[in-house]
């Protein structure tokens, strides 16, 4: 059983939820917790906050890597939430999206993926800087 309150509080934007558990084992009488509601879903791609930038005329862009060549893409934003942005228009699923140094990248500008250009250089990717970028997927060449 859950319930939810109809109204938050105007000052602190919290509310109540009460929830029956399966089980309370381990569990005192009055804890807090944080918890998430999802209230909906909409349709849409989600990418990391670091993969937008604007554009000259204040337009929101993505850097897509397609053949290891930049393209710069305007899309729409759905929503901005703690776990990325929500993309309503201008990407299709699975296309790779730049990650990383993202500002500085031009239409039609050769990129290489980032574990790529770490076995080039022949660093071991040890460095604070290396890990980031291998997480990220794609650099500029």
């Amino acid at each position: 059983m859950v319930r939810v309150a109809p109204a938050v509080d105007p000052a602190s934007l919290l509310g109540v939820v009460r929830i029956a558990l399966a089980s309370s084992d381990g569990i005192k009488v009055g804890v807090a917790a944080t918890g998430q509601v999802t209230t909906g879903t909409r349709p849409g791609l989600r990418i990391p906050a670091d993969a937008l930038r604007r554009s000259m005329v204040g337009e929101d862009e993505v850097v897509v890597c397609d053949g290891g060549t930049a393209h710069v893409r305007k899309v729409v934003i759905a929503q901005r939430a703690e776990q990325g942005v929500a993309i309503k228009e201008g990407l299709k699923p699975g296309e790779q999206v730049v990650i990383d140094h993202v500002l500085g990248l031009q239409d039609g500008q050769a990129l290489v993926a980032a574990d790529h250009k770490r076995a080039e250089s022949g660093s071991a990717g040890t460095g604070s800087d290396d890990k980031a970028r291998t997480a990220k997927g794609v650099t500029n060449k």
